[in-house]
């Protein structure tokens, strides 16, 4: 039986009283900086809603996971071995306690930008947050997926986004990639890796899957309207965020994840120049869109708000 797609909390449980008993999770939404505003390099931490709990992330990597009880328990918060120095520990996730202070947060968030494997891939994805107020999930996992050799596997899409349509919203679903990935290149004729990448995501939409997702999204767009008024941000949410959670017309989906790709780069005097001139100039690019692709290539001095199709 295929795994629900999901986005799912106790909605009774984001109230002023309950943040006041749960220390950690106040601390984690006063570092929240939503769609649409600059993480500052990582000092604002992104948030993603998932089924059940809720992810926290420092320019793209995965600090914290704040699980919500269903009935009768308490909140269970977990953040990843390699940020509190427990590097041997079994599982990727050490449990934490609910009384954590703001400075033990920080020294978790500042071990996690300070990796050495971070990959700016995920940097990229976090500046596309920032520049697109309408961003509703990041790292989104495909559930049940089976890759080519028969097994289960959650391949994910980078950043999920809302755009207005005739009649509504339509969710669409971007794949980042760095004009030097091999997976966005491929010699001769062949199809890069991210092309097959991209038909297996479209495979996966089936109708059912698609309903599953249009209604998880719109209640997480609930959830985030909760999650602003309950970290009292300043900045507002995007109206497109705001039209969908009040079931403000209706709601759609994409099922052609769109390409994002990063030509940002310096040259050897330090000035900005495209990260791959080759990705142009051999064709990767021009293949990608010869193939039906919805591509987005951004180059030096390019926004990096994602357009919308009509």
């Amino acid at each position: 039986m295929a795994t629900k797609f999901d986005r799912k909390l106790n909605p009774g449980l984001l109230t002023d009283d309950v943040l006041q008993a749960t220390p950690l999770l106040q601390h984690l939404l006063a570092l929240w900086a939503p769609a649409g505003t600059d993480s500052h390099e990582g000092q604002g931490l992104r948030l993603a809603i998932r089924d059940t709990y809720v992810n926290f992330y420092a320019q793209g990597q995965s600090l914290a996971q704040v699980r919500f009880p269903q009935r009768g328990a308490d909140f269970t918060f977990r953040v990843h071995k390699k940020y509190c120095g427990q590097k041997n520990h079994v599982h990727d996730y050490v449990s934490a306690d609910v009384g954590t202070s703001a400075s033990e947060l920080e020294a978790w968030r500042e071990a996690a930008l300070s990796i050495s494997s971070k990959k700016s891939e995920k940097v990229f994805v976090d500046e596309l947050v920032a520049a697109n107020e309408s961003a509703i999930d990041l790292e989104m996992a495909f559930p049940g997926a089976v890759n080519d050799e028969g097994a289960k596997a959650a391949p994910r899409a980078d950043l999920v986004l809302l755009e207005p349509c005739t009649g509504g919203h339509r969710i669409v679903f971007w794949e980042a990639k760095l004009s030097t990935n091999p997976e966005a290149r491929a010699k001769g004729e062949a199809l890069p890796e991210v092309s097959r990448q991209l038909e297996k995501y479209r495979v996966w939409f089936s109708d059912e899957r698609q309903s599953e997702v249009i209604a998880a999204y719109r209640n997480a767009c609930k959830l985030l309207v909760q999650f602003h008024r309950l970290a009292k941000k300043e900045a507002p949410l995007a109206k497109t965020i705001t039209a969908v959670a009040a079931d403000d017309g209706g709601l759609s989906i994409d099922p052609a994840v769109r390409l994002v790709i990063d030509d940002r780069g310096l040259d050897k005097d330090g000035k900005p120049a495209p990260l791959s001139p080759t990705f142009l100039a051999n064709g990767h690019e021009d293949k990608l869109r010869k193939a039906g692709t919805t591509l987005q290539v951004i180059r030096p001095g390019d926004s990096l708000r994602l357009p919308t199709l009509a």
